[in-house]
């Protein structure tokens, strides 16, 4: 009668050392995996905030107000779907630990507390898109109207060359003005520690690292698509821009 011969301890180690080695090769490709499948999220979501506004501007025909009924665009377009939930990036999830009104946020953490009220978010509305005629939105973007080059309002819907001009994306607070004069941040550092916040620097809003050095935009279009940060300056932000190409640390 023949005994069962059981494993050697060098079969083991073998056995054992292939597994690792599998591990090793498989974890990368999970990782990278894992961050396409939040980047495919972030997308979804900040073409869903485009999606909203477009509708809003089939009801109204018209674009949308800067505040309006004491809301901003994030109250505004809630009932078309743009909700807080939707409002939130998977590399960005809060809550943001500042307690602070109107908190800003960073490469990895949304902005919160927005306006008079609660509103929180990871995306950043274009206002050259917003209506430029009201009273509030042109006291709020005084020191972009009297630059020495301003920029200038879309008449939107009213526009061309809709693939280009962006609409909602990555940022870390909820909207802004950028000029073509305005510089990227020192380093990629300073982008997660929320320097975007000065006002006459409004493109650092959107020039943060949140998915390795780019961001989800969505444009007035509807369509969306992940940007390097040096080419957010290609991007038409308002009526008179001219694209260029800016080197980010």
């Amino acid at each position: 009668m023949h005994q069962r011969r059981g494993f050697t301890l060098i079969e083991l180690l073998v056995v054992v050392a292939i597994i690792a080695l599998l591990i090793a090769i498989l974890l990368p490709s999970l990782g990278k995996a894992r961050e396409r499948a939040k980047i495919t999220k972030c997308l979804t979501s900040a073409r869903g905030i485009a999606q909203a506004f477009c509708v809003y501007n089939t009801d109204y025909q018209k674009a949308l107000p800067y505040y309006f009924g004491g809301s901003y665009w994030t109250g505004i377009l809630a009932p078309y779907g743009a909700s807080d939930k939707v409002r939130q990036c998977p590399d960005a999830l809060g809550p943001n630990p500042s307690t602070a009104a109107s908190v800003q946020g960073s490469a990895s953490l949304p902005w919160a507390n927005f306006g008079a009220g609660t509103d929180s978010g990871a995306y950043g509305m274009n206002g050259w898109l917003l209506d430029g005629g009201d009273a509030s939105d042109l006291q709020n973007n005084a020191i972009t109207n009297n630059k020495g080059t301003p920029g200038t309002f879309w008449h939107y819907p009213y526009v061309r060359n809709t693939s280009q001009i962006p609409m909602v994306g990555d940022a870390c607070w909820p909207n802004g003005w950028p000029l073509a004069d305005n510089q990227p941040p020192a380093s990629v550092q300073a982008e997660a520690d929320g320097v975007g916040s000065v006002n006459d620097q409004m493109m650092r809003r959107w020039c943060i690292s949140r998915h390795n050095k780019t961001i989800n935009m969505a444009f007035a279009d509807a369509h969306a698509e992940n940007v390097k940060l040096g080419d957010l300056w290609t991007l038409l932000w308002h009526s008179s821009w001219t694209p260029t190409v800016v080197k980010v640390p």
